[in-house]
């Protein structure tokens, strides 16, 4: 990575620290307590009178010490009932407001029929049958009701010195992680981590944050509920965050806020994670020592262990290890993930897939590098190691054992063989067939669904995700594939010896002629929608006699500079966007009759008296792509008025 560009990762970094509630809390808590003043009201405390005291009693309380009881200035007793106190305790306002925590679910504010030690409580906050609250701040307007304990008084970081190790279980050298690292910025932390100049710097800041985020409570934030949980042991708890029937939270920092409540639920237990807005980890999963992004979810029995899970990325019954991910992962089924580095994310591990031979029988020292958008279809076996980093999109079909490799074509299909191969031809034991750019020319319908999916499941506040399925680096990428196909000698069957990149799979002639029209036609479709774009932009006509000056590279926009490179030497302007039009309607066909080949197949299986889902011309993609191409139709004409 360029040196600005490490430079304006470390200051994006540096700007999140500075923004972190969880250390903006804890330096609040300290200035307190340096203030000697609560923890938790902000304002001096005092000692409770004889009569609060003989009322305290007459409600059922108890105490060690009395004298280590203290209130707010507004402290009234009413509210306050069947309680044991030890050790000081600070006690704020209660109006006995009823606190709704739950639908349709309330108690009045106060405190009644728990253990309290050594810990403060703020206004308004609703403490009902708590087995133990001890070491802990709970903030205004908290909640916390029939739960087992919730406990502080050692040293915690709050999850926060979690290291994770950089796509290898067994790395020495390991990637420390913060509260707020997004997904945009792991991505370039992994681009860059092996500068070791970078990496000094990103250490310096993380171990100055680690500092600010050493604290010995536990803290309950403002408007969080905590309800029917076991454990919660030296953690912070953010604002307006569920926890709900948690089993364990040890040494975690759940972050939140009104507008993304974060929720902790039905079983779930969390060991040393950190849970980021809108996340949710539930029905009995295991975190240990993991990030779960912005809206990613953690759920049915879920096992993640060491790993950075991406905004919205969607984590069910699978085992995840080791591994870092970007956002848009989905492993809905049972399935293993192991040692994978996925930075760009938006990819789907199928039922039974087991992603995750990274032991070799002496160390667990392998690992796989997937590209965006990857497919790891049904029941898939990927041997280690793996670099499907320059093969975005790419579909590895079900049942599939692939061999070690390293896979250089976009949007390729990975399948068993399905092709005759002529007997003459010899090839190498367990090689899989390979369709560079399958994904294009026969499932366009996919590419698209994803992207639209994406864009409207896209919840992450926090960060600006990337979800350009033909991004500059994947058109690159497809160049420099087309340039490999197109420079091959003639000949029925190709290998990775005959052209680089093919990993552990063979290809035949017919798919290379099919990927070299495929990869061309989408490139050109790139470049004439920057194009299209540019001259919008402009503000100029296709005809005018200074559009031309529009086909100038510019220094400023990169994207541009890039797009005029792939045009060539090409000014006429009225016939390119022709083209393009044309191009788009070869699309929107492309995405319909994915869809009616469906329906088809359906329909001679089951017989024509079983109603496919949705037909074809009604399918919502469908004629979302014929509305898209009608669009762009109307709009070139107006460029070529």
């Amino acid at each position: 990575m360029p040196a600005n560009n490490t430079h304006r990762l470390l200051e994006s970094i540096r700007q999140a620290m500075e923004q972190s509630e969880l250390l903006n809390t804890l330096a609040t808590v300290r200035e307190w307590a340096e203030d000697e003043v609560s923890l938790v009201l902000g304002v001096a405390t005092r000692a409770l009178s004889g009569d609060e005291i003989d009322q305290l009693v007459s409600q059922g309380n108890r105490a060690a010490d009395w004298s280590n009881v203290e209130v707010g200035s507004k402290f009234a007793t009413d509210h306050i009932w069947g309680n044991h106190f030890l050790g000081k305790v600070v006690l704020g306002h209660f109006t006995g407001t009823p606190a709704e925590f739950e639908a349709r679910v309330a108690l009045p504010t106060g405190v009644s029929d728990s253990t309290l030690r050594d810990c403060e409580i703020g206004d308004e906050a609703l403490i009902h049958r708590v087995g133990l609250i001890s070491g802990t701040l709970v903030a205004p307007h908290a909640t916390i009701v029939g739960t087992d304990s919730v406990t502080g008084g050692e040293e915690t970081f709050y999850g926060c010195d979690l290291a994770l190790p950089p796509g290898i279980e067994a790395c020495v050298v390991r990637m420390g992680a913060f509260a707020e690292l997004n997904s945009t910025m792991l991505a370039e932390l992994i681009e860059c981590f092996d500068d070791e100049d970078f990496r000094v710097d990103y250490e310096s800041l993380l171990e100055q944050y680690v500092v600010e985020a050493t604290g010995h409570w536990t803290i309950v934030d403002e408007a969080a509920v905590v309800q029917d949980s076991g454990r919660i042991v030296g953690s912070y708890i953010g604002r307006a965050a569920e926890v709900r029937g948690a089993r364990i939270i040890d040494n975690c920092c759940v972050i939140s806020d009104e507008e993304q409540p974060t929720s902790i639920t039905d079983g779930a237990c969390l060991y040393g994670s950190i849970v980021q807005w809108g996340g949710t980890v539930s029905t009995q999963s295991v975190v240990r020592d993991s990030v779960i992004g912005e809206h990613a979810t953690a759920e049915h029995n879920a096992v993640i262990g060491e790993s950075y899970i991406g905004a919205n990325s969607h984590i069910g019954q699978a085992e995840v290890t080791a591994s870092l991910l970007g956002p848009f992962v989905a492993a809905h089924h049972q399935s293993l993930l192991i040692a994978a580095t996925w930075p760009e994310g938006r990819g789907n591990i199928g039922s039974g897939a087991q992603v995750g031979s990274n032991h070799t029988g002496r160390a667990a020292d392998q690992g796989i590098h997937c590209g965006e958008g990857l497919f790891f279809g049904l029941g898939c076996l990927v041997k280690f190691p793996a670099d499907f980093t320059s093969a975005p999109h790419t579909v590895i079909a079900a049942g599939v054992i692939t061999l070690p490799q390293r896979l250089e074509f976009p949007f390729s299909l990975i399948n068993i063989p399905t092709d005759p191969v002529d007997s003459t031809v010899e090839l190498p034991p367990g090689l899989n067939q390979l369709t560079p750019g399958w994904v294009l020319r026969h499932s366009l319908y996919q590419v698209r669904r994803n992207d639209e999916k994406h864009r409207q499941r896209d919840r992450a506040r926090h960060d600006v995700l990337a979800l350009d399925t033909f991004s500059q680096r994947t058109i690159k990428l497809m160049q420099a594939a087309l340039k490999r196909l197109e420079e091959a000698a003639e000949q029925p069957i190709y290998i990775d010896a005959d052209i680089a990149g093919l990993g552990k799979n063979f290809m035949t002639r017919a798919s290379l002629e099919d990927a070299i029209d495929t990869y061309r036609f989408h490139i050109d479709c790139s470049a004439l929608h920057s194009l299209k774009q540019r001259l919008e932009t402009s503000g100029v006509k296709a005809a005018a006699t200074r559009a031309a000056d529009c086909l100038q590279a510019d220094p400023d926009d990169t994207d541009w500079t890039f797009a005029r490179q792939l045009l060539g030497d090409r000014t006429d302007l009225p016939t390119m966007l022709e083209e393009l039009r044309a191009g788009e309607r070869t699309m929107a066909e492309s995405v319909e009759r994915s869809k009616r080949k469906d329906d088809e197949r359906m329909a001679k299986i089951f017989g024509e008296a079983v109603p496919t889902s949705t037909p074809a011309e009604e399918d919502a993609m469908v004629k979302s792509s014929w509305t898209a191409f009608e669009q762009l139709s109307r709009e070139i004409d107006s460029l070529l008025e």
